[in-house]
């Protein structure tokens, strides 16, 4: 019984930890956005806020660069509506899984947004790959997905 309430704690704080980053960046982007924000009566207003995005996405391009940026916007949106409580509880159901839901080389896929040759590319031969012009990726990061995942 101990060994098992041992492992079901180890679930709860490895799904923690994978929680964190998200909570933490997204308490980042709600100050950023408060900040930002126009207030109004009730509070600030962000409906229709493009300067917001803007904002955001300038901030991610000089710290880390486009590719990241993408992903982020694209996360973000994904996210969009978690509460913290809803992602604490996503991350201890997904540290809780563990190992149950193993991902077989079928079930892994491999984007490479690139315009040089890379090193070691050959670590991915018995990967699915798709190789993307990192415009393309800028351009339409949802249709690179869907090609991603056909």
């Amino acid at each position: 019984m101990k060994e098992q309430l041992q492992r079901y704690k180890q679930y709860l704080l490895t799904g923690v930890s994978h929680v964190i980053p998200f909570i933490a960046s997204g308490g980042i982007l709600i100050a950023l956005a408060v900040a930002f924000a126009p207030m109004t009566s009730q509070g600030p207003s962000f409906a229709g806020s493009p300067l917001l995005k803007l904002i955001v996405g300038a901030l991610m391009f000089e710290v880390v660069g486009v590719p990241l940026a993408n992903a982020m916007v694209f996360l973000a949106d994904w996210l969009k509506g978690m509460g913290t409580a809803n992602a604490a509880v996503l991350g201890a159901v997904l540290g809780a899984m563990g190992i149950e839901n193993e991902l077989s080389a079928h079930d892994i896929r491999v984007l490479m947004a690139i315009d040089i040759v890379i090193e070691g590319e050959e670590r991915f031969e018995n990967q699915r790959v798709l190789k993307v012009p990192i415009q393309d990726v800028l351009k339409d990061p949802k249709a690179v997905f869907k090609r991603l995942e056909g």
